[in-house]
């Protein structure tokens, strides 16, 4: 999923060239336009998901559970 956009960025702009001669290929324009703009708007969704939703990770609720909070962080 995290490579469709880039995908879809090389289709739709190698068909712009490609409608020129071929008008048929609008289509293709058209489709990974809103293919890239699908996955793109996936991708936002999940992140958001994950951020406002998700729990805090193993690996870093052990280390926080394991960090003496009472020493300064600069010293």
């Amino acid at each position: 999923m995290v490579a469709t956009p880039y995908v879809c960025i090389a289709v739709d702009v190698s068909s712009w060239y490609f409608t020129k001669p071929f008008t048929p290929m609008a289509w293709v324009v058209l489709l990974s336009g809103a293919l890239m703009g699908f996955s793109f708007a996936f991708m936002w969704f999940v992140s958001m998901y994950q951020l406002w939703f998700g729990g805090v990770p193993g690996p870093v609720a052990a280390r926080i559970a394991h960090t003496d909070l009472t020493k300064s962080v600069i010293s």
